[in-house]
């Protein structure tokens, strides 16, 4: 065994199981020494994925500054605990605590699980931000509207993966009150932040990047989208045609609009992509648009000229079971962002959408010009058992939760991506036995789990690399679970 280079058994280690390593380690000290290598941990979270491509495209997101031996093990031992601990036939959490929340129209679980934003409804345009990694999470204000009596309407983010600790950019767009649901010719404020994060102290700071006016309502789902320099908001006029406006708010082109109608109908969700491709989800069709380039002067008046957009590729569906409204997934990037991963269900149906990327371009000019060899999106789908008025479903990257309005109970479920289409075969009702613990060769589990609260209004989230789920909870007060 002396004779074997140490390259030869970094190789055999990069094969390996998560409890294989773990197993391994403990028999020498070479083998120990070997196991702490950077490339053996890259490899190991195969174990949890099973070559899934958003776990593979989460390890490489992770900053080169962060990829040391020590903290990806870290991050794959927590992986590990959550998914067996999740996939279990009695999930039960390490540990569990309460919040008072700002009980404001936006929240937010970041990446990696340890912060949780939160905004107010008290006309001060507060966000206040949580840390789950302390015994007491208590609110901290980190942005504030900078012009006063204004709240916080709509909330999105996008996080940096160059920079190491966590930093991230946020869009926030601030109201006043009669704003909110009526059209009105006064300016909404758009704003901006660059966010980071001090792990140390446990603290989140923002610097605001740029302020400008925007106009007509946003709609109460996702109106905004943030993909590099590009803002993207979806807005409605007085005809109630969506209108989408993209913002240049940083680089040399800062301040450049393109603005475009869309058909006559309500949307629920808009996400742009890093190729500045456009996708739109209504209560029945799922759209995909390219960048189109109509600069205008932003005004509450929408231009007569203006031509309308159609759409490149359209996925019709049935509407939404009982006019439900839609539970869409974040988007997820595989390997170096060749392809755009996200779910979302109908209340019977469970859509699985992947969308190749074309690559990014700089120059505005070129932003329509699209490969014509670009692969057209992939859709799976697979039938639940129909949801009733009071159910709701958290979708995540690999693991689903349903639930219902005031009870304690929820289905958890699991199961690589790329095979979720076979293992959501599993995945009907809520009352038969198998609702206890199903697998399938594909590592699906679907089981019960029961909480010590009342859940209220369906408002789950999942960080799958800490294994904290966030819920609200019938007495309007916020939870926090710890799984791994």
């Amino acid at each position: 065994m002396d004779d074997i280079p140490d390259d030869v058994l970094v190789e055999i280690f990069t094969s390996l199981d998560f409890p294989s390593i773990i197993a391994l380690r403990l028999t020498c000290r070479r083998f120990y020494s070997i196991s702490k290598s950077l490339a053996v941990w890259l490899d190991a979270f195969r174990w949890i994925s099973q070559d899934a491509e958003e776990w593979r495209s989460q390890l490489e997101n992770i900053p080169q500054a962060s990829r040391s031996a020590e903290e990806l093990e870290k991050l794959v031992t927590r992986m590990v605990r959550f998914e067996r601990n999740w996939s279990s036939t009695r999930p039960t959490p390490q540990r569990v605590a309460y919040f008072e929340g700002a009980h404001g129209n936006r929240t937010a679980l970041l990446p990696g699980g340890r912060w949780f934003l939160s905004t107010t409804m008290d006309k001060s345009g507060r966000v206040f931000y949580y840390d789950f990694e302390t015994q007491d999470i208590a609110p901290r204000t980190l942005v504030e509207c900078p012009l006063g009596d204004r709240d916080v309407w709509a909330m999105t983010f996008t996080v940096d993966q160059t920079a190491s600790p966590l930093e991230f950019d946020l869009a926030l767009e601030f109201a006043n009150q009669d704003q909110f649901f009526v059209a009105s010719r006064e300016p909404r404020v758009m704003s901006v932040w660059r966010v980071k994060s001090d792990p140390a102290n446990g603290t989140l700071s923002a610097n605001v990047m740029r302020i400008f006016p925007v106009y007509r309502r946003t709609p109460v789902q996702q109106p905004l989208s943030l993909s590099g320099d590009w803002l993207l908001r979806l807005s409605y006029g007085q005809s109630y045609s969506p209108i989408l406006t993209v913002h240049r708010w940083r680089g040399q082109q800062e301040g450049s609009v393109a603005d475009f109608i869309l058909l006559p109908q309500p949307l629920e969700n808009v996400s742009l992509l890093p190729d500045l491709r456009i996708i739109t989800v209504s209560h029945s069709r799922v759209e995909l648009y390219a960048p189109a380039i109509h600069p205008w002067k932003p005004s509450p008046i929408v231009p007569p000229t203006l031509p309308r957009s159609s759409p490149t590729w359209v996925f019709e569906y049935p509407p939404p079971h009982r006019l439900l409204q839609l539970s869409v997934s974040r988007l997820v990037y595989g390997r170096k962002k060749t392809a755009a991963m996200f779910a979302l269900h109908n209340g019977e149906t469970l859509f699985n959408f992947r969308i190749a990327l074309a690559p990014t371009a700089d120059d505005t000019d070129n932003l329509s010009k699209l490969p014509a060899d670009l692969q057209e999106p992939q859709v799976s789908s697979v039938s639940l058992r129909p949801m009733t008025g009071l159910e709701f479903m958290c979708l995540g990257s690999s693991h689903t939760i349903r639930s219902s309005l005031n009870t304690n109970a929820a289905i958890f479920a699991t199961f690589p991506q790329h095979s979720r289409l076979r293992a959501l075969r599993w995945f009907s009702g809520a009352g038969d036995e198998q609702d206890k613990l199903v697998g399938t060769p594909a590592r699906a589990v679907k089981t019960k789990f029961v909480a010590p609260f009342e859940s209220g209004a369906g408002r789950w989230m999942v960080d799958e690399q800490s294994g904290r789920v966030v819920c609200l909870t019938k007495d309007r007060k916020w939870a926090v679970l710890y799984f791994a």
